[in-house]
């Protein structure tokens, strides 16, 4: 058998994936780097997690939170999912 090259139409569509992917990655990792950037400030304003334990359970929340969630709204319709977010943003307080 002869090695077939591979279709140049196959390779443009493989690689817009990769692009489209990367920044869908860099956005994933940077998210949980704003946690570690914000101790400081977190530390200050809520009493609570004064201690580093506190802090560890902070992490360990978002660590089985976040991917949970995530898994949650893949499986949920697109309208429940936005009224879920809208509901939790308006009830938050902050504006």
């Amino acid at each position: 058998m002869k090695d077939e090259a591979p279709n140049a139409s196959a390779m443009r569509t493989a690689w817009l994936v990769v692009a489209l992917l990367v920044p869908v990655a860099l956005l994933n990792y940077l998210d949980r780097q704003m946690l570690a950037a914000m101790k400081t400030s977190m530390m200050n304003d809520i009493p609570d997690i004064g201690s580093k334990a506190n802090w560890g359970l902070v992490l360990g929340s978002f660590k089985w939170v976040y991917p949970s969630s995530a898994r949650w709204v893949d499986t949920c319709p697109i309208d429940s999912t936005a009224a879920t977010s809208s509901a939790s943003a308006s009830s938050s307080g902050r504006r």
